[in-house]
């Protein structure tokens, strides 16, 4: 079976990018974001995170990828 059509119809595809071989976890990863709280004239809550990931080394150039 071709690998477009097991995922043609799908809704949505996790793919766990940093994962170097299929038995790997991602859940336990360990992220300290430091993050700033806001709220809107509303006081509808927000939150800003100080740091942006690099896409391009943590997906483009991922395991998965290669």
């Amino acid at each position: 079976m071709r690998i477009e059509k097991v995922f043609s119809l799908a809704y949505c595809i996790i793919a766990i990018t940093l994962a170097v071989y299929s038995k790997a976890g991602f859940l336990k990863r360990n992220v300290s974001a430091k993050y700033v709280f806001i709220q809107d004239a509303l006081g509808r809550p927000f939150y800003i995170y100080t740091s942006i990931d690099n896409f391009n080394n943590d997906i483009e150039k991922a395991w998965l990828n290669t």
